[in-house]
Formats: C-alpha cells, structure tokens, sequence
C-alpha cells in the first residue's frame, strides 16, 4: 500500500536518514516561527493599544493633576500638553457621511468634494452609449477595465491545462513550487522556488 502511494505520488524512495532529520529540523522551525510572529503580532497591537492609552488618558491625567503645561521627567523626557486636530470621513454606507458633506459644502468646502460616479454597463455596447453621451454633453470621465482575481486565476489556470500554452510574460504570471505543511488542523503553504516567467 505505501509502496503503491509512493508511486502514486511519484516518489521514488524514501529520504536518507539525515534529509528526513534536516526536512523534519526546518518544518520545525518554521512552525516555531509561524507562532513566534503569531504571538508577536498579538503583543504589538497590545502594545500601540498601551501607548495610546498612555498617550491620550492617562498622561493627559497625571498633567491635568500636577497642573503642568509642560514638564521634563528625571529621565529627561520632555512632555508638552497640546491640542491635535483628529478628523475621519464616515463611510459611505454611513447616514452620517452626508451630514459631513453637506457641513463642509455649507461652510465654503465645496470645491473639496470630489464627484465620483461609477454606471454598471454589461458589455461593450452598453458602455459604447454611455461614453458617446458623455462625450456629446462634455463631460470628461476615467476610463478603466478590470477582472476579478479569482477569475484572472481560473482563466489562466483553464488555458495552461488545455492548451498546454500560457504566455508567462503577457500573462504577468509564474508558476511557483510550493511545500505544504500541513499541521493536523489546517494547511500552510511555505514557498521554495518559482519557475516561468
């Protein structure tokens, strides 16, 4: 039966004795890795979470109390109280964006507010109609094509496995080895090399 899925999967003996230990010794540490920077990630956003905290409250705080506008710590730290202006545009799937708009445009922004408008059009005859109307009324307008991901992938991928011919360059694509490792809960690909192109 191993015999079998070792053709099967083309493998034609089995690794020496010091390559298993040298292949296991990296999957080791790449796992190892993987949850150091894991972990890592977590500590930094705890971290930035810490420092605004102390930042924007807590030495606010100790400032107001010691009622010090400005003050250099023992450690020759200086710290200075100061007003920051802080602003966000609300997004668009929110009610209070129009308010923001219609505030900046009543107080003299208007010419700040960019029209953005974006026509659904199947085909080319549809969007042919459109860009003569505009052209006809004057109104200049960007132009742009665009093809999901996932889609550009499976075209590509569909054209390589029937024609057996895929134009790497004008493809902008390249086919790459990938090592899967694979813990018993989830699949991780490490990258080892890359071909085309």
């Amino acid at each position: 039966m191993v015999a079998d899925l070792e053709e099967l999967l083309g493998l034609e003996e089995e690794p020496s004795a010091q390559e298993a230990a040298t292949i296991d010794a990296l999957v080791e540490e790449y796992v190892k890795l993987t949850a150091e920077i894991e972990n890592l990630d977590t500590e930094l956003k705890a971290k930035r979470a810490r420092k605004y905290a102390l930042e924007t409250v807590q030495l606010v705080d100790a400032m107001h109390t010691a009622k010090r506008q400005e003050l250099v710590t023992d450690g020759l730290m200086q710290l200075k109280l100061s007003d920051q202006l802080v602003t966000s545009l609300p997004k668009r799937d929110d009610g209070k964006r129009k308010t923001t708009i219609d505030y900046v445009r009543a107080n003299g922004g208007a010419d700040i507010i960019k029209n953005v408008i974006t026509v659904p059009v199947k085909g080319d005859n549809q969007a042919t109609t459109v860009k003569t109307f505009l052209d006809e009324v004057q109104i200049s307008y960007k132009e742009d094509e665009d093809i999901h991901p996932q889609t550009y992938n499976k075209f590509c991928r569909e054209k390589l496995e029937r024609d057996h011919d895929l134009d790497f360059d004008k493809a902008n694509a390249f086919l790459q080895t990938v090592v899967e490792v694979k813990p018993f809960t989830s699949t991780t690909k490490v990258k080892v090399g890359r071909k085309g192109r």
